[in-house]
């Protein structure tokens, strides 16, 4: 009899743990980063169901979860050709010109290198955060985030700087 509960006791033990590890096992499991919804909050702009998503940057993290954000969107043709429509009508996009106002944001921070090499030569951008795109404040910390719509590789990228 004694043996008889023992054996039970270890199999819902065994179980119990079985469990305790899929869960601890899933919960590091976050499934594919988008930003869509930062997209949305940040811009008012709702990516189509074909968006897809490659993460290029991603070093948020640490106790203040600063860091830098990159993500590359693609989209059927059609949603492509609806979005640069969208941004040719105007609205918060601008033009991508000569002015550098572009390079100048996205260059702020040159750790990760990609913009340095892949800068948009045409196309449209959005800016949200702080500072003011128009700010003459001596700026010690920047959070913000930039949308950038390369008509030359057909793709839009999410840009995020936390500091």
């Amino acid at each position: 009899m004694c043996n008889k509960n023992a054996l039970r006791g270890s199999r819902i033990v065994c179980l119990l743990a079985a469990a305790l590890a899929i869960c601890i096992l899933l919960s590091g499991c976050s499934g594919a980063v988008s930003n869509a919804d930062d997209v949305k909050s940040d811009f008012s702009l709702t990516l189509p169901a074909s968006a897809s998503s490659e993460v290029l940057i991603e070093s948020h993290g640490g106790f203040h979860g600063d860091g830098v954000t990159l993500i590359r969107y693609t989209f059927s043709q059609e949603d492509y050709d609806a979005l640069v429509a969208q941004a040719q009508d105007g609205g918060d996009w601008q033009a991508v010109g000569p002015d550098g106002q572009l390079s100048d944001i996205l260059l702020i921070d040159e750790s990760e290198g990609f913009w340095a090499q892949n800068l948009p030569a045409d196309g449209y951008w959005m800016y949200a955060g702080t500072p003011a795109l128009d700010s003459t404040e001596e700026i010690y910390s920047y959070n913000f985030s930039v949308l950038v719509l390369d008509t030359d590789a057909e793709a839009l990228y999410y840009y995020a700087l936390d500091t």
